[in-house]
């Protein structure tokens, strides 16, 4: 089983994280074993929607339905980067992200490190905005999307960011201003998780640089937000 990069975008797969009963019973052992004794119900049903998610997308990406038997925790790189794993335990050829907000669960698999971000488009306050963004950046995410709705931009750039850090595997250990983004104008619209999106190059700045593509995609009041690149390597080994 290959997945090669290309250009092609990630395969994503959802899961409603309502009725996760089933999800969570079905749990495999070594997923069921990551989830803290003191998990609450709601914490425990989106990661069980969130890891039934990913497995999916890993099956569809590989073409293989029951390929992905697991999915944890990448403990040798010192990060909490999902890993798919088979029914023996040897990883298997796909990057996983995961993602969940209000009661949706979405995972990405690509053939390259991927990031991945579910966010409810809403007004940001101004401290946030400045906590999070140089003013530089909105302003290049305003002009590449084009987008009158209130607080689009600046979801869109909150989304692009936290995939990012995804894709690094730093997770939010680092602040979001020290992610510094820099955006191209977009490429004809596309599907991406059967959404129409749209593909953007995006510039990742600062100590460690990289040149990234992003799929901005809408759904009603969210936008999801996928970042991946070329190279099949692990970005946080490579910088």
């Amino acid at each position: 089983m290959t997945a090669a990069a290309g250009d092609g975008a990630p395969v994503i797969a959802f899961r409603p994280v309502a009725g996760a009963e089933a999800a969570l019973a079905g749990l495999p052992a070594a997923e069921r074993a990551l989830l803290p004794p003191a998990a609450t119900a709601r914490r425990r049903f989106e990661f069980a929607a969130g890891r039934a998610a990913a497995r999916a997308a890993v099956d569809r990406l590989l073409r293989a339905p029951g390929a992905c038997a697991a999915v944890l925790r990448d403990a040798g790189a010192g990060t909490a980067q999902p890993v798919a794993l088979d029914a023996r335990g040897a990883r298997l050829p796909a990057y996983v992200s995961i993602t969940h907000t209000e009661g949706v669960a979405a995972a990405a698999a690509f053939g390259a490190p991927v990031g991945l971000d579910l966010v409810r488009v809403e007004a940001l306050d101004g401290a946030f905005r400045r906590e999070a963004f140089w003013p530089e950046e909105l302003r290049a995410f305003e002009r590449a999307l084009g987008e009158p709705r209130a607080g689009f931009a600046a979801c869109a750039a909150f989304g692009a960011k936290e995939a990012v850090v995804k894709w690094l595997g730093t997770g939010l250990t680092v602040p979001l201003r020290a992610v510094r983004l820099s955006i191209g104008p977009p490429a004809p619209p596309e599907r991406l998780g059967g959404l129409r999106a749209r593909r953007f190059a995006l510039a990742l700045e600062g100590p460690v640089r990289a040149a990234l593509r992003a799929w901005i995609g809408a759904a009603g009041p969210y936008l999801l937000v996928a970042v991946t690149s070329d190279a099949p390597v692990d970005p946080l080994r490579s910088a």
